[in-house]
């Protein structure tokens, strides 16, 4: 169930920046969003917030949690290969 949800918001946020990169449209639709991502309006209501002026917000919090965890994986990896390669 979680994967589901985070495919459909993925799919949604990858839609709605590109709409943003290729129209520099200031409102996005609803519709628009479910076609370009190909995801029925019926789940995107699912996940979406009710107001379409928080759209904005919904996906750059999307984006920020991403970078955000992406970050903490690089430092852990950075972790575990310095513990690995360091000699005693």
């Amino acid at each position: 169930m979680e994967n589901s949800l985070l495919d459909l918001k993925s799919k949604l946020c990858k839609a709605y920046f590109s709409i943003i990169n290729s129209s520099l449209k200031t409102e996005i639709f609803i519709e628009e969003l479910c076609v370009k991502s190909k995801v029925s309006i019926e789940d995107a209501q699912t996940v979406l917030p009710k107001m379409q002026k928080d759209y904005k917000i919904f996906f750059l919090t999307i984006v920020f949690h991403a970078k955000f965890l992406i970050s903490k994986l690089s430092i852990i990896q950075f972790m575990a290969v310095s513990v690995f390669t360091s000699s005693p």
